[in-house]
């Protein structure tokens, strides 16, 4: 059964009563016009063909007129569009899309068109107030932000100061007539965030030895980018984001750019940054399981090569006997010298 891994609804909706009720695995290609619509229409119940006609309509006046419904309109597109990126369904060139990040484009607005309803009119709201409530997030500004996400910095200012300045930049969400235009670009979805985050933590513990914990960026990509969503594969630059809010947000890592270690249980000072020990125990584990790899090939391939060279004497085929036997020496001369290396490196780690 490859089905995906389900996805948990954003705080504040039913409760998954109205989620998506499948788990489909995503198709690495570009999303065409109309595909994310069928999708939505196919498997959200948010999105059946009785609601849609409310949901592709400006629905912004009904902030004033009917709050409730306004609201389960924004609902639903959240979560949407929180679900589409999390199953690899946003539009994008890339083998292995975003699934922390929802680029907000025309590609975007080509693949939610509906054949009979046209594109979402309100969606350009939609969007600005889940940046307005913290659910989403600009790509840049959460990258660059040097204070955690959740600190109460703006609470504290008045949200008469906070709507007007929103307004000047393009956030406003009063505005009831014209166009709803669309704010463009890449948003983390924080949800998503945060359910990979969770599910790094029940992998790892803290009670491992320091080296266990410790790990080069590139070494904790290889380990964990298709170890935490079920038959998908984090991005790197959904390795960037996940690092950077592990690190500032919940204090479960320390990461400088290109070491990253997994905080221990104790309260020792050198858990509180990278030191030039660590960086050395990164690059060290990251070879070694390297050499570990080169050394399970070369493994299968001199079994390969054994039964090879059986099947040519087993057919008198001299020449392809013999020249199964040199490639499997040569292998064999390969794999000695990793090994002998690889014991040398085991030893070092383990002092």
């Amino acid at each position: 059964n490859h089905r995906a891994a389900c996805y948990n609804p954003p705080r504040g909706s039913d409760g998954g009563k109205n989620n998506l009720q499948s788990c489909s695995r995503p198709r690495r290609r570009p999303v065409t016009m109309g595909d994310l619509a069928d999708f939505l229409t196919e498997h959200d119940q948010n999105f059946r063909k009785a609601r849609l006609p409310a949901l592709y309509s400006d629905f912004r006046p009904q902030r004033t007129l009917n709050p409730d419904g306004f609201q389960a309109n924004m609902s639903a597109w959240r979560q949407a569009l929180a679900r589409a990126a999390w199953e690899g369904r946003i539009p994008s060139q890339l083998s292995a899309p975003n699934l922390l990040v929802v680029d907000v484009d025309d590609n975007l607005l080509r693949a939610l068109e509906s054949k009979q309803f046209g594109r979402p009119l309100a969606l350009g709201t939609v969007i600005r107030e889940a940046v307005a409530d913290k659910e989403l997030y600009p790509v840049k500004d959460f990258l660059g932000a040097k204070d955690s996400i959740y600190a109460k910095t703006w609470s504290q200012v008045p949200w008469s100061v906070v709507s007007w300045a929103a307004g000047q930049l393009g956030f406003g969400g009063g505005s009831t007539s014209g166009e709803d235009k669309l704010p463009k670009g890449q948003f983390v979805v924080l949800k998503n965030v945060e359910t990979t985050a969770k599910k790094l933590a029940e992998k790892v513990s803290p009670a491992d030895t320091r080296f266990d914990r410790t790990y080069t960026k590139t070494h904790f990509q290889k380990t964990f980018a298709d170890a935490l969503v079920e038959q998908r594969r984090l991005s790197e630059k959904d390795v960037d984001i996940l690092l950077v809010f592990l690190s500032r947000d919940k204090g479960l890592v320390v990461y400088d750019g290109k070491v990253v270690k997994i905080r221990g249980l104790g309260a020792d000072e050198d858990e509180a940054s990278i030191t030039e020990e660590d960086a050395a125990v990164s690059s060290l584990k990251e070879l070694i399981e390297d050499l570990q790899k080169q050394t399970a090939l070369l493994s299968t391939r001199i079994d390969e090569l054994t039964v090879t060279a059986k099947e040519a004497v087993a057919k008198k085929n001299k020449v392809a006997a013999m020249a199964a036997l040199k490639s499997k020496k040569v292998a064999e001369n390969s794999l000695q010298t990793r090994f002998a290396t690889l014991g040398q490196l085991e030893d070092v780690a383990a002092r």
